[in-house]
């Protein structure tokens, strides 16, 4: 890093554990989208049909 400021305020950062946003395998911070949730109810009764 070559911002000092942010090197003296992020010490406990382990920079090796962020994976990078660039380069040949870029995970950035994607999340797994979760599956738990339904996209549309099943029983859509009410005033928008």
């Amino acid at each position: 890093m070559k911002n000092p400021t942010l090197v003296k305020n992020m010490k406990h950062v382990k920079w090796k554990a962020i994976p990078p946003l660039r380069g040949p395998d870029p995970r950035g911070l994607i999340k797994e989208p979760k599956e738990d949730k339904q996209d549309k109810l099943e029983k859509n009764n009410g005033r928008r049909r």
